[in-house]
């Protein structure tokens, strides 16, 4: 590869895995807060909406057998239209001088030495995490499988139609074929003219490994109220269980580390924190005082609604990831809504998890085409 296909794939990374999580997360992240809005909530919002899109379309595409052009197509127009939004949405408020008023920056200047020292250790933490799991590559045998998916889908242009092992025609599969990870990085290979298995162990790792530790951060942030001295502790204390949790080769820790790229890590260490801390903001936005009087606004129901793209999130990482989060977001939605007497939140649990119910009757009556 040249200087100038490297600095081309380098660009279009920058734009899909950057730039069009982070413009289109300024819409969504607009229905729950309407000022002081930062950039972490509106990445991650931004990287939630991107994969539910792309869950959405690819599944949509599987199912009426089109193509991963097919897919590209629609996916990247989609996108698009809410990244453009997003960034008009931006430009808006920097021509009204809104711009700080809407959205928040952390001032390094009134943090505390001891806390910086401490969020210095973080990072040193997350970068060496970072380092290790794009350094080492870690490979597995899923590999025969889901980069075969993946691969065939890019060179062949065909989604799920052939077994990865022997590549004859086959039935489609919806335990597989209603999980779309791998079709998301055959997309970022065709688009970047970088092998599969470059995707899957050197690029997403990466990226995977900083959008948890986002998802962590913000989880602490719920948790301590953005105590500025329990939130980089409680960082520190998950960076260390995650390097030295391995107790089993099962444990999510060890799937966090060395199989990074994979549905089953994606679901542990993205999806299921990605839904604690959506109800954790869903508990709070609900709450009332011993007045009785509500404690926040009515924007828990954007809430709601990105833990109805959280739900995808799990879908596009294993399709059994929709049931098991299902279940889970069942009981705690009903206690919130119990302890809270807000009925209107179970009743927005239940419209988040429709994503859950309609997968799940296509997983076990869709048959095999």
């Amino acid at each position: 590869m040249n200087l100038l296909e490297s600095f081309q794939s380098i660009v279009f990374f920058t734009l899909w895995l950057v730039f069009v999580p982070l413009f289109s997360g300024v819409l969504l992240v607009s229905v729950v807060e309407k000022k002081h809005k930062r950039p972490s909530s509106i990445y991650l919002a931004g990287w939630l909406l991107m994969i539910s899109v792309f869950q959405l379309v690819g599944t949509f595409c599987v199912l009426t057998g089109m193509t991963l052009t097919d897919v590209s197509d629609y996916f990247s127009i989609i996108m698009f239209c809410f990244s453009i939004a997003g960034f008009l949405l931006v430009v808006f408020g920097m021509v009204n001088r809104t711009f700080y008023e809407n959205y928040s920056f952390h001032n390094i200047k009134n943090i505390s030495i001891a806390n910086r020292l401490t969020w210095l250790f973080f990072m040193i933490l997350l970068g060496w995490q970072v380092f290790m799991a794009y350094y080492f590559n870690t490979p597995n045998g899923d590999d025969a499988y889901y980069l075969s998916v993946a691969n065939m889908a890019d060179k062949l242009d065909e989604l799920y139609i052939r077994s990865p092992y022997i590549g004859y025609l086959e039935g489609l599969h919806l335990r597989h074929a209603l999980s779309q990870f791998p079709i998301f990085y055959a997309f970022l290979a065709r688009g970047s003219h970088q092998h599969v298995a470059i995707i899957a162990h050197s690029v997403m790792p990466p990226v995977l490994v900083i959008v948890t530790y986002l998802i962590y951060y913000k989880v602490a942030s719920a948790l301590f109220d953005d105590d500025e001295s329990k939130v980089p502790i409680f960082m520190v204390l998950i960076s260390g269980v995650q390097i030295f949790g391995a107790s089993s080769e099962y444990a999510s820790e060890v799937f966090f580390l060395t199989r990074t790229w994979q549905g089953k890590s994606m679901i542990a260490n993205i999806a299921i924190p990605a839904s604690i801390l959506l109800m954790l903001r869903i508990s709070k936005r609900t709450q009332r005082s011993e007045t009785g009087v509500k404690y926040y606004d009515n924007r828990w129901m954007g809430y709601c609604f990105l833990l109805g793209l959280c739900n995808l999130v799990g879908g596009f990482a294993s399709s059994l990831g929709l049931l098991l989060l299902a279940m889970y977001e069942a009981i705690v939605i009903l206690t919130i809504s119990v302890r809270n007497k807000r009925l209107g939140v179970l009743i927005g649990g239940i419209l988040a998890n429709i994503p859950s119910a309609v997968y799940t009757l296509i997983y076990l009556f869709g048959g095999t085409r």
